[in-house]
């Protein structure tokens, strides 16, 4: 018998991206953007923004679970949309994570901010990497590429 640890499974986490094309922003001629929220200063990675959820609990799907952090958080139904992608990661604390993330639509005027410090719009040429959360940060370029294709498709 090996006395090696056994590696715990990482915590599965999901999140949601919310996105908005040039014809749908108020900036018309302007980039795709995303929205990124600004985790609370006394939180784990505190200051850094990052894509909205949480941890999916036992016996919920990762729709469910997306669903409910987003409003718990944010204080809006959302409607799941498509799969971007995901990423493992190991936080401040040791814990390893493997983050799902889908692209999501709710009511954005409506949001309220309950665990987040801000939000704000961002496109590809206003991002600044070290200022994502280590989790999102591989799934970046990633999502404006997605988000640019489905620009594109939306106005032509």
């Amino acid at each position: 018998m090996s006395n090696s640890v056994h590696k715990s499974s990482p915590i599965a986490v999901v999140a949601g991206i919310f996105h908005r094309c040039p014809s749908n922003s108020s900036s018309a001629s302007g980039p795709p953007e995303v929205l990124v929220f600004q985790r609370a200063f006394g939180d784990m990675g505190g200051g850094l923004f990052e894509f909205p959820g949480g941890k999916i609990e036992p016996g919920e799907t990762e729709h469910e679970a997306l669903k409910r952090e987003l409003m718990e958080e944010l204080g809006i139904k959302v409607n799941v949309q498509a799969l971007l992608g995901s990423s493992e990661f190991q936080g401040d604390s040791g814990k390893r994570f493997k983050l799902t993330v889908y692209f999501v639509e709710g009511p954005i005027a409506s949001i309220q901010l309950k665990e987040h410090e801000s939000m704000k719009w961002i496109s590809r040429s206003t991002l600044v990497l070290s200022e994502i959360a280590l989790g999102d940060r591989p799934l970046m370029e990633l999502c404006f590429n997605q988000i640019d294709e489905m620009c594109s498709l939306a106005s032509g």
